[in-house]
Formats: C-alpha cells, structure tokens, sequence
C-alpha cells in the first residue's frame, strides 16, 4: 500500500470514530435532556396549536384547524408536518378519537409528548453528525470533533430538545442545507446538485421563512466559487463571474420554489395573500420597540408583550385576555396593525431597529429562548464547577 493511500485509510478511520464520538455524545445528553426537562413547560400555548395541526393532518389529510373557520396559515407547516410523522410512526392516532389534543387523555397526550421528544433527540444527533462532517471538509478530523461535540453539548440546542417548537428541525435543515450547498458549490455547480439543494432549502424554508432571503447569499457564495481563469481582464473576469453566479442562483431558486410554491399559492387561494406564515408583520415590528441585547439571558420577550404587544391586541380584537382562537381570527388584521406600527416606529426612532438588527446580525443565538441549564448558568455566574453537578438527578441537572 503506498503512502498516500494509507493516509487516506487513516484519516477515514479517525473520521469513522469522529462521528460514533458525536452522534453517540449527542444521543446521550439528549436522552438526559429530555428525561429530566422541563423547558418552559415545553412552550405551552404554542405547543397545542402545533399538535393539534398535526394530529388533524393525520388523521384528515388536510393541513387544517380544528375550527373550520379558522384559515391555516399562521404557522409554517414544516413543524406540524414532523410532528405528523412521528404520530404516525408512533400510532398515536389510533389511540386517540378526532379533535384537539386538548381533548385527549392525560396518559395519551404524555405518550405523544415522550414519542416527540425522541424524536428530536434524535434531530439533535442527526444535526452535531451533520455538522462534524461538514467541518472535515475544511479542517482537521481532530477539529472538526471539537466542533461536533461542542454543538452536541450546547446549552442552547439542548433546551431545544425540551421544547414543542420548530428551531430543532430548522437548525438540522440549516446544517444538512449549507453542508449540501457546499458540495454543490465546490463541484462546480452541477444542475442536480443544485437543484436537490434548492429543494432542500425550500423544505426547510417550509420550517422557518426566513431563509426565503438566501438566494441572495447563495448568489454571493457562487462568485466567489466560480473558476478563475488566468490571463483575464477585470472586466470580462467579473462578466464571467456574474454569469456562473446567474446561473448557480437560478438553479438553486427553482429547486425552493419547487417546495415553497404550491404551499404559498394555497394559501393564497386561502387568504388572498402570497405568504407561507402569517407573521411577517409582527416580525417586522418585534425589533422596533425596545433595544435587545443579543445575549439570551437578557432576552426581555415578557417585558415586550406585556408593556408593547398586548396593548396591539387588546385593540384590535376588543379583548382584554389573549386566546389563541382571537389570534387567528384577527391575524391579518393585526398583522396590517403590526406592520403600520413598525414603519411608524422606524422612522421615530430608527436607532432601535439599527441597534436589534446588528445584534441579531452579529449574535447567532439571539432568537434563543431566555433560559439556561443551570450549570451553565452557573459557569456564566463564575461559581465554582463542582462534579457532582454532572449526577443525574441533582439538582443542577438537566432541568
């Protein structure tokens, strides 16, 4: 065997070892995540308009309320679909009469809730194997392991384990979609490979909209990919470049739209409106109102509802307690309401929206939710780390 390939056996054996140290890492502290967890009561409230979504798609076929009246398009439907699946997989709805989950009984509704956290445990899993190996694209195995099981210990991703939203299943999107776009990019922009990316990116735009923006960033990456050619003017060598950024941008949007189209035209049919969630107004306002640090233990969500949001609701619904059935009858006119206010707001006081877009520009885990594990909570506090803290069950566990 000559010396090159033993190298290369050699390097696919750490590689190999790499990914069972991540995967099974993050396996094993999700497992204890979601045994002993109980992240803000697994965001109840949202939690039963998600579920009860899914378990009408199981069970109907249709993406839908309950209430007929109400239009189903507040929420992106990628979340309510991935709970479906597990439904489905773990037969729940053969245990359970059609109606909301609310309606269930209390040992029905556990087993669901035992069956969902597994199930994103292993979106955990999946997502730190994805993500190490992605970085020995670009460094060495031994880094890229640092890395993977960083993400597999992180506080942020392990309280998401805990609860009932989407950010789990759209960081795994973001991790499989940026490791896929990569490949497709350094191969030199294949049209398949493109595509599966476009519609891998629309899946998960299906999850969270907001990647509805990365065309624009994937028509940046293209030029800096494209191939150089020696001997070129300035001129004609970025004439080149916009060409092949054209071209891998215009593959990559089909393979989105292929995804994200038919979902927005039926909600258009629905609503009348082009969109895929309808939030885009109080998204547009939420960085209007108060100066947010990017720092999740100083994320004053509370302090914005209940001081700046619930008076906006209060006036447009004429009730004084928030339901979520209000909510959704009233959606597009608070959004309307929202959007209104957040223009109003930008152009009295344009510095706080300066201010919350940079940091959420410069901060990743800004969105987070305003909760730690206590044990980094408590390596934050500078408190000396005491090894007992690792015991299951103790109470600077995982809870």
């Amino acid at each position: 065997m000559t010396p090159s390939r033993k190298l290369r056996k050699r390097w696919w054996e750490q590689q190999r070892v790499g990914a069972v140290l991540v995967f099974g890492s993050a396996l094993a502290i999700g497992s204890l995540c979601a045994a002993f967890n109980e992240q803000l009561d697994g965001l109840g409230g949202m939690t039963e308009e998600y579920f009860d979504l899914a378990l009408y798609f199981v069970q109907t076929g249709e993406y839908a309320y309950f209430d007929p009246e109400l239009p189903a398009v507040h929420r992106s439907p990628g979340y309510p679909y991935f709970l479906a699946l597990v439904f489905h997989i773990c037969q729940f709805v053969t245990q359970h009469e059609l109606g909301p989950l609310q309606s269930a009984s209390i040992e029905a509704r556990e087993s669901a809730m035992r069956f969902v956290y597994g199930a994103q445990v292993l979106l955990h899993a999946v997502t730190a194997l994805l993500l190490y190996i992605w970085l020995t694209m670009y460094v060495r195995v031994v880094t890229a392991l640092w890395g993977g099981l960083l993400y597999a210990t992180s506080a942020y991703a392990m309280i998401l384990i805990g609860l009932f939203h989407y950010d789990g299943l759209h960081l795994l999107g973001t991790v499989a979609g940026g490791m896929a776009l990569t490949y497709a990019l350094r191969s030199g922009g294949r049209r398949a490979a493109l595509l599966l990316t476009g519609i891998l990116w629309g899946l998960t735009t299906l999850v969270r909209p907001m990647t509805l923006i990365l065309p624009a960033f994937v028509a940046l990456m293209a030029m800096a990919y494209a191939p150089k050619n020696a001997g070129q003017s300035l001129s004609a060598c970025l004439m080149q470049r916009l060409r092949s950024s054209s071209r891998v941008t215009a593959w990559f949007v089909l393979g989105m739209a292929i995804v994200v189209a038919p979902y927005t035209y039926r909600n258009f049919e629905l609503t009348g409106q082009f969109v895929i969630s309808a939030q885009s107004g109080s998204a547009l306002w939420a960085p209007t109102v108060l100066k947010m640090r990017g720092d999740a233990n100083h994320y004053r969500w509370w302090e914005k509802w209940s001081r700046e949001q619930i008076p906006i609701y209060r006036a447009v619904t004429g009730m004084k307690e928030f339901t979520i059935t209000a909510h959704l009858r009233e959606q597009f006119r608070l959004e309307d309401e929202y959007r209104r206010q957040a223009w109003q707001n930008m152009r009295e006081h344009p510095d706080v929206y300066a201010y919350n877009v940079s940091q959420n520009f410069l901060s990743f885990v800004f969105g987070m939710n305003s909760v730690f594990i206590k044990i980094y909570q408590a390596a934050q506090a500078g408190i000396p780390f005491n090894i007992r803290w690792l015991v299951v069950g103790h109470p600077q566990d995982f809870f």
